[in-house]
């Protein structure tokens, strides 16, 4: 199911993961599978490439897609008219935390968390404000709602940039979670912003629960953010989405 990728081809591949690296070392530092692509994926690809279809792109029928695929996988029917294509999620979120927030303001994250985001907020004009995750009973990872609560009280902290599912804790986030989150934000009047790039990895046992599902008071402030570069090894293709509610999408057009 996964194809049979040699080593000798993979080391044809000319991205970012096969060339940073001389040939005898094998590269493990970036989110890149090692696997053939999916048969439908080549065959979208080469029909394009055969009718020279690589001009400026265009929305076309991308809201119409995501929802048929958010219902099917997520039980999540998003308005496809609230669906915006992107290049890809990170540079969707440093745009969006432009848009709607000023320079030099807080925005909040949950570290251990995914590194450009430290990065990309700071190369936005924006500081980072830490919420760090917590250890459960169990020792795992869980968000902490007394220390996010406490970062957005800061007046100057305007956004709240979660990571679900969280990378590279791999947790899965309950509702439950989720609307305490979404509580918070609401009280102190953050923005949120939502990455789930890896809404579609989730594994059997585990519930995604789309945070624009939850149809919370915040959501008129919340975008989230997906795209199929992780679950589909694709990021070369630059095609994501943004999903606005409807005071976020009045504000960041």
């Amino acid at each position: 199911m996964l194809g049979n990728c040699s080593l000798e081809a993979l080391r044809k591949r000319t991205s970012y993961k096969w060339r940073t690296y001389p040939p005898d070392v094998l590269p493990a530092f970036v989110a890149e599978m090692d696997f053939d692509l999916a048969a439908p994926i080549v065959a979208a690809a080469t029909a394009a490439l055969a009718i020279g279809d690589c001009g400026y792109g265009h929305k076309g029928e991308l809201g119409e897609a995501f929802a048929a695929f958010a219902a099917k996988r997520l039980r999540w029917s998003p308005d496809p008219a609230r669906v915006y294509a992107i290049p890809d999620v990170m540079t969707a979120i440093a745009e969006v935390i432009q848009a709607v927030t000023p320079p030099g303001s807080g925005i909040v994250i949950n570290p251990p968390v995914y590194q450009p985001f430290f990065y990309r907020i700071r190369l936005a004009g924006r500081r980072v404000v830490e919420a760090p995750l917590r250890r459960d009973s169990d020792g795992r990872y869980d968000l902490d709602p007394e220390a996010l609560d406490r970062a957005l009280a800061d007046s100057d902290v305007r956004a709240y940039l979660l990571c679900s599912p969280h990378n590279p804790t791999g947790r899965v986030w309950s509702r439950q979670q989720l609307l305490t989150a979404a509580d918070i934000c609401q009280r102190r009047g953050a923005f949120l912003l939502v990455d789930e790039i890896h809404a579609p990895l989730v594994l059997a046992g585990a519930e995604q629960v789309p945070f624009l599902s939850l149809n919370h008071e915040i959501s008129e402030r919340t975008v989230s953010f997906t795209s199929a570069s992780k679950a589909w090894n694709i990021p070369g293709l630059k095609c994501g989405a943004a999903i606005a509610g409807l005071m976020a999408l009045s504000r960041t057009t």
